[in-house]
């Protein structure tokens, strides 16, 4: 709920500053490329399910920030359908940890090495999570991946093709080897 809010915030201020809007541009897209990386490297020392869930944000921060910063009616429609797919997707991996934090009494916060045997455990929950964890790395036929390919497609239409190329291709080269790894490496868990 607080992304929203900032969300909106962001958007007034940039109606308000139209006439400097190429400023903020390139501000909002070096914000916005700085939190990806930052959000993806983070992302793989976390051991706490909590943690690696909040840093994983500062990632899909960084693909709101993308989409507002070329401004147009596509990209905006585009950061919204994205925060709708990611809030419901968050609501339901938070769900799934505060589950497991239930079933494990041992320790008050569960990391990944709580999810060994998941599986044989609950499969159902091992699913959902499952599902969840795919859908905000981005995978193929979930919501997340359309989400983050409406904000690549309005980065292209909006006639910034260097940056949504290159956004592309580290998104799809780099980011996504490293938070995917770090998804299987959680998933792996279930089964071992």
């Amino acid at each position: 709920m607080p992304k929203i809010s900032v969300l909106v915030l962001l958007l007034r201020v940039f109606v308000i500053l139209n006439e400097t809007s190429e400023i903020w541009c390139f501000i909002f897209l070096f914000c916005s490329i700085f939190s990806v990386i930052i959000g993806a490297f983070v992302t793989l020392k976390q051991k706490r399910l909590k943690k690696l869930l909040a840093y994983s944000g500062i990632n899909h921060v960084g693909y709101i920030l993308l989409g507002l910063s070329f401004f147009t009616v596509d990209s905006i429609s585009s950061v919204f359908l994205y925060m709708l797919v990611y809030m419901i997707t968050g609501v339901c991996a938070w769900g799934v940890i505060s589950m497991l934090n239930r079933v494990d009494a041992v320790s008050s916060t569960p990391t990944v090495g709580s999810l060994t045997g998941l599986v044989k455990i609950n499969p159902l929950l091992a699913f959902i999570f499952s599902f969840c964890l795919f859908s905000l790395a981005g995978i193929p036929p979930l919501l997340g991946f359309y989400a983050k390919l409406g904000i690549f497609q309005a980065a292209l239409n909006s006639g910034f093709f260097c940056n949504g190329f290159v956004y592309n291709i580290n998104k799809r080269c780099f980011n996504f080897l490293l938070y995917t790894f770090d998804k299987i490496h959680i998933l792996r868990k279930y089964f071992y």
